[in-house]
C-alpha cells in the first residue's frame, strides 16, 4: 500500500503537471506560418491573426526563440526594442547570442521523466516584457520576383483571408480552390472551381521532379480534396480551413513542406 507521502506527492506532482502545460501551452506559439510582405516579415497564429508584441517561437530542434512585432505585425530586426536587443533575423539576443528555450513538447517531456525532480519550467529564461526562422536560406527579392507570374500574384495575397468554403473574393472570403482559380484568372488562365475539376483539366500533369514555380499540388486522400500553388524553393502558397489566411509555408528543419500531407498530383496551366 502506498503511504500518505506517496500520495500526497502524486498529488502535489500532478497538480504541478498541469500548471506546466497550461502556463507552457499559452506561451509558445507552434502552428503558426512566417510571411515575407513588402520586404518585412509577418507571423501568421493559427486562429488567422497576426502576432504582435513579444512571442516566443518555434524555432525547430526543440527550441523556440522570441521575436518582437508592432502593432501591424511586422517583425522587428536589427534594433533594440524596450531594452532588448533583436538580430537581423529578428531573434533577442543577449551579449550576441540568440536566446532560446524549448518548447512545451521538452518541457513537459522533461517534467514527466524526472518525475518532477528536475523539471525544467516554462519561466526558466527571463523574456522581454513571447517552424524556422524567417530570415534562414529565403530570398524575399526572390519570390517577390519570381518567373512566374502565377506566384508573384499569389504573394501579393499573403495574408490575412477569411476561409469560406465555396467563397469566391480575394477580399471577403475563399476556399483552396477558390483561391487558386481566381490568382490564375488574374495571370489571364481559367481553371474550373473545383480542386479535383482542377486535376482533371490540367493540360498537362508534370512529375515531382518536373515541378516549376506555378504548377499546383494536389492532395487528398482517396480523391482529391486541396490544392496548392508550387512558389519554387520547397515554398507553397495555399488557404485552408485551419488558418483563415493565405499561408506561405516552406521547408525547414528537415521538413519538407509540399509533402505535409498526401500527394494525388501535379498540374500545370
Amino acid at each position: 500500500m502506498r503511504t500518505q507521502k506517496q500520495k500526497i506527492e502524486k498529488v502535489l506532482f500532478m497538480g504541478l503537471m498541469t500548471a506546466v502545460l497550461t502556463f507552457a501551452g499559452s506561451a509558445v506559439s507552434m502552428a503558426g506560418t512566417w510571411m515575407p510582405y513588402e520586404g518585412s516579415w509577418f507571423y501568421c497564429q493559427e486562429n488567422g491573426s497576426f502576432a504582435k508584441g513579444w512571442q516566443w517561437i518555434d524555432a525547430g530542434n526543440g527550441v523556440c526563440k522570441s521575436y518582437y512585432f508592432d502593432a501591424s505585425g511586422k517583425m522587428a530586426s536589427d534594433t533594440v526594442i524596450d531594452g532588448y536587443t533583436v538580430d537581423a533575423s529578428g531573434a533577442w539576443t543577449q551579449n550576441g547570442q540568440e536566446v532560446t528555450k524549448k518548447t512545451t513538447v521538452n518541457i513537459v517531456r522533461n517534467f514527466v521523466e524526472t518525475g518532477g525532480n528536475e523539471a525544467e519550467t516554462a519561466s526558466d529564461t527571463a523574456i522581454p516584457s513571447t517552424s524556422v526562422g524567417p530570415m534562414e536560406g529565403v530570398s524575399l527579392n526572390a519570390q517577390a520576383n519570381s518567373s512566374s507570374p502565377i506566384v508573384n500574384i499569389a504573394m501579393k495575397y499573403v495574408g490575412p483571408l477569411p476561409y469560406i468554403l465555396g467563397g469566391n473574393s480575394l477580399t471577403t472570403g475563399t476556399d483552396c480552390s477558390g483561391f487558386t482559380r481566381l490568382v490564375f484568372a488574374l495571370a489571364g488562365k481559367t481553371l474550373p472551381r473545383t480542386s479535383a475539376q482542377q486535376f482533371a483539366a490540367a493540360p498537362y500533369h508534370p512529375t515531382e521532379a518536373e515541378l516549376q514555380p506555378g504548377d499546383l499540388i494536389f492532395y487528398g486522400n482517396g480523391s482529391i480534396n486541396h490544392v496548392a500553388i508550387y512558389a519554387g524553393d520547397g515554398i507553397i502558397h495555399q488557404t485552408n480551413s485551419t488558418r483563415n489566411c493565405v499561408a506561405y509555408d516552406r521547408n525547414g528543419d528537415g521538413y519538407n513542406v509540399v509533402h505535409y500531407t498526401n500527394i494525388m498530383g501535379f498540374g500545370r496551366y
